[in-house]
């Protein structure tokens, strides 16, 4: 962290310390541990510092406050997935890849839910190298290849860059590339 020699004076605020010169000609901000500053200002008043600084805090103030509303609300998500119930996700870019997953189990909370993999038939094709899926759901699932996921919403899980939600029923285009 690098203050200048003529910033002796400190001004803490809620997740961030201002360093600034007596004459207020010179200030430099810090948010939480950074090494690198975060503005680096010469002022030519007093008035244009501290609005300055102000203006920093207060960004500080709401975005602090909408993290927390954010967290509060993910808190609250709780799933109506319930076992048995079938999940899918399309993906792809040369070709639409369509994936189904099984709800295996559910978590007390209603905030996680256990799910397997689970295949799909492809009923028609609706031109060259594309066609329509189904999902193939399993009897009795093998719990042993089942993954826990968190619930994203009332009926969609996330997993790593991918967000299955509940299937409708209705078959789901999918192509494939040779």
């Amino acid at each position: 962290m690098m203050i200048p020699t003529n910033c002796t004076e400190r001004i803490d605020g809620p997740g961030a310390v201002v360093y600034s010169a007596p004459d207020a000609t010179v200030a430099i901000a810090y948010i939480g541990k950074a090494q690198k500053h975060t503005w680096f200002y010469r002022f030519k008043t007093r008035e244009q510092r501290d609005a300055e600084i102000k203006n920093l805090f207060d960004g500080l103030e709401r975005r602090k406050k909408a993290m927390d509303e954010r967290k509060a609300a993910r808190a609250a998500v709780v799933t109506a997935l319930k076992v048995g119930d079938i999940l899918y996700d399309s993906w792809g870019y040369d070709q639409t890849n369509v994936d189904f997953y099984q709800v295996v189990a559910v978590s007390a909370t209603r905030k996680t839910v256990d799910i397997v993999e689970i295949p799909g038939r492809i009923t028609e094709g609706s031109g060259s190298m594309a066609g329509v899926i189904v999902a193939c759901p399993i009897e009795i699932p093998d719990k042993s290849k089942a993954r826990k996921v968190r619930v994203s919403g009332p009926v969609s899980v996330i997993m790593k860059h991918r967000y299955p939600s509940k299937w409708d029923g209705r078959p789901k285009h999918c192509s494939w590339y040779a």
